[in-house]
């Protein structure tokens, strides 16, 4: 009995807490991570359960696609046996993706991080991350690629960030026609910015990694005369020295 009203309960729970947006078909795989949360946090864990709720929040012309699951359901794993199909029926499959990317996908007004991160989502692990750079830069407009090539050592991450800034600078009126002197003279001051602040970057590790060999020959130093058990005066002030107190063991080759 006990069992019994725990699968009621549960049910219950699932009918009265599960508000589900209408189904995206461009992304499949993240509407079900978006179903399969409301279930975590609504304790529903019986697969009659999320099958219904799956099947119930579909669109008739989603129901059409999955039809010979939904007429004919499989004894056991309803839910997993609908979710797998639905899958199969609207994700795209990986050498589509990769022909969408390849092909050129665009800006069409998108900012510059909003294309690298759809272009990620098409290329997964397939494409290394210098093709994707490659093939992200050529989607710019080719003043922003001059602009960019002054920070070509830089994560592409950091790159597509640098590439809103000038978004935001211009219109793309502007940064795509060269041809005005106006912008010429912006787009040079902001490649010299660029180069500027990259500068001033390689000098604070340059600074940084001085600092860390003094410190770590300081402690070297230190760490030595302390193993040669030196007196105050040789530990002080080393062969200047003008006296010294027993024992100690300072070395004039030192």
């Amino acid at each position: 009995m006990p069992d019994n009203v725990d699968k009621v309960q549960e049910e219950v729970i699932g009918r009265v807490s599960i508000k589900v947006p209408p189904f995206w078909k461009r992304s499949p795989d993240l509407w079900l991570l978006q179903l399969e949360a409301q279930f975590h946090t609504s304790a529903i864990t019986s697969d009659v359960t999320k099958y219904f709720n799956l099947f119930g929040n579909l669109e008739a012309d989603v129901l059409t696609e999955v039809r010979d699951v939904v007429t004919s359901p499989p004894a056991t794993e309803k839910y997993n046996g609908l979710k797998t199909r639905l899958l199969a029926a609207f994700q795209e499959s990986e050498q589509k993706r990769l022909q969408t990317l390849l092909s050129g996908i665009t800006l069409d007004g998108r900012r510059p991080t909003q294309l690298l991160s759809k272009m990620r989502e098409l290329a997964s692990s397939t494409i290394s991350e210098d093709i994707l750079r490659t093939l992200w830069m050529k989607q710019l407009p080719n003043t922003t690629q001059s602009i960019l090539s002054c920070s070509a050592n830089q994560e592409l991450k950091t790159l597509a960030e640098i590439a809103d800034k000038i978004s935001d600078v211009y219109s793309n009126s502007d940064v795509a026609s060269v041809s005005k002197p106006s912008s010429i003279s912006e787009i040079s001051e902001l490649k010299n910015q660029i180069a500027s602040l990259q500068k001033d970057i390689e000098q604070l590790k340059v600074s940084r990694s001085r600092s860390s060999s003094r410190s770590k020959n300081f402690i070297r130093n230190k760490s030595k005369s302390r193993n040669q058990k030196m007196c105050y005066y040789h530990r002080r002030f080393g062969k200047q020295a003008r006296k010294c107190q027993e024992p100690c063991q300072f070395q004039t080759g030192n």
